[in-house]
């Protein structure tokens, strides 16, 4: 199957991105929707707007392969916002063993203990030990870094399926795959593999520690028993318990919907979840932040802080920008929307933020996109230059053109 190539998205203005859709857009409209991108540079505490990253992850225009990509702008409706980080843990000038870094916005707290390598070994007598942790400068904030992987040393049958599975396919729906992350490091079963380069993940929990006694897991079913995967970056859908919001998707071994399960423990996935979801998508299965970043409605002026994430400023501060103004054009009828945030994107090393931000007004009558030539919808951002719906060419036009 081929892929389709898209040219990259050009920003609407000099100092943010913005369109405007119909939603739902699987059917009849009833909404208009203003997606607003705006990106800023911290500096001395304070934002200041600069050339904004365009919007980026259309569902609609994306190549096939990269449709479920974390970090998607184009969600119609997150009940939450996303609060993600794309960067680094950093000694601060010298190397270090282990330090823990965090972020705060308002009351909201996130640590994550950051280790050096530390080998896996073998003891004489069989049982495992972990190695101190090397020095370290730098080590990517990323799930890749956490707890987590695929044990391939349990018996696998295929059969059932009735045809030869890629591995790609397998490493999606196997039962050696720890269902919160994937991507992870040292996640064994039964044993440690007969191998020599194994390593501790180096993103940690610093309240949920892996030690010795929890590094082998001898029931692949009692997986939830395990650490959850602590990090900042991005939540993929094939993750737990994101994906519990796609019609329930499960583990391999279901585990429990009660306080068994630390995600309901912690309130990341409400009890009975699973009987809950069988039958639907939930909305939080647009929530892409890692667990305990997902944040109720924010206002605006929220005071943030990053510790351990730039090289050489041991903490950066500043505060949430204010909402912006948006005003829509309905049919020449003016509305005011307050924007809800989507997604707050830092990336600290680069003191860059950026925000994206929603917002609807329902429309007055019933708009169809191919059979209307004209849907007269705008909307204005702080009160510049509205930004007309594109709306497309009809259904009648497109056939006198091929004819």
């Amino acid at each position: 199957m081929g892929t389709r190539m898209t040219l990259p998205r050009k920003a609407a203005r000099e100092t943010y991105d913005a369109l405007l859709r119909l939603l739902p857009t699987g059917g009849v409209p009833t909404e208009t929707q203003a997606l607003i991108k705006r990106t800023y540079l911290i500096r001395h505490g304070q934002c200041e707007v600069v050339a904004p990253d365009p919007l980026a992850g259309d569902f609609d225009s994306a190549a096939d392969g990269l449709r479920l990509t974390p970090g998607s702008d184009f969600w119609p409706h997150k009940p939450a916002t996303d609060f993600v980080i794309e960067g680094s843990a950093f000694a601060g000038g010298r190397a270090i063993s282990m330090r823990v870094v965090s972020v705060r916005i308002a009351a909201v707290v996130k640590r994550v203990a950051v280790f050096g390598r530390r080998a896996i070994r073998r003891r004489p007598d069989g049982s495992v030990r972990i190695d101190e942790p090397d020095p370290f400068l730098e080590v990517p904030l990323t799930f890749t870094n956490a707890y987590g992987g695929l044990d391939g040393r349990i018996p696998f049958d295929v059969g059932h399926y009735g045809f030869v599975l890629e591995d790609s396919v397998l490493a999606g729906d196997h039962p050696g795959l720890y269902p919160r992350n994937p991507y992870g490091k040292a996640y064994f079963v039964g044993s440690i593999p007969d191998t020599t380069d194994l390593e501790m993940p180096s993103l940690e929990d610093p309240e949920d520690l892996l030690t010795e006694e929890r590094l082998i897991l001898n029931d692949p079913g009692r997986w939830y028993e395990q650490p959850l995967p602590w990090c900042l970056h991005w939540m993929s859908l094939r993750m737990f318990p994101r994906c519990a919001h796609f019609f329930g998707t499960d583990a391999w071994f279901p585990g429990p919907e009660d306080e068994r399960m630390p995600e309901v423990r912690r309130g990341f996935l409400p009890s009975g979840f699973r009987t809950a979801l069988q039958h639907e998508i939930g909305p939080a299965i647009a929530q892409e932040a890692s667990c305990g970043l997902v944040l109720p409605a924010l206002a605006g002026g929220e005071p943030v802080v990053l510790e351990g994430m730039h090289p050489e400023e041991p903490v950066i501060r500043f505060s949430l920008p204010p909402l912006p103004r948006v005003q829509f054009v309905l049919e020449g009828r003016r509305q005011f929307a307050i924007p809800r945030m989507h997604t707050i994107l830092v990336k600290p090393a680069e003191h860059k933020l950026s925000i994206t931000y929603a917002a609807e007004a329902e429309l007055h009558r019933a708009f169809v996109p191919g059979i209307h030539a004209r849907i007269p919808v705008s909307v204005s951002v702080d009160g510049d230059t509205a930004i007309a719906y594109p709306t497309p060419p009809t259904h009648r036009a497109l056939a006198k053109r091929t004819s």
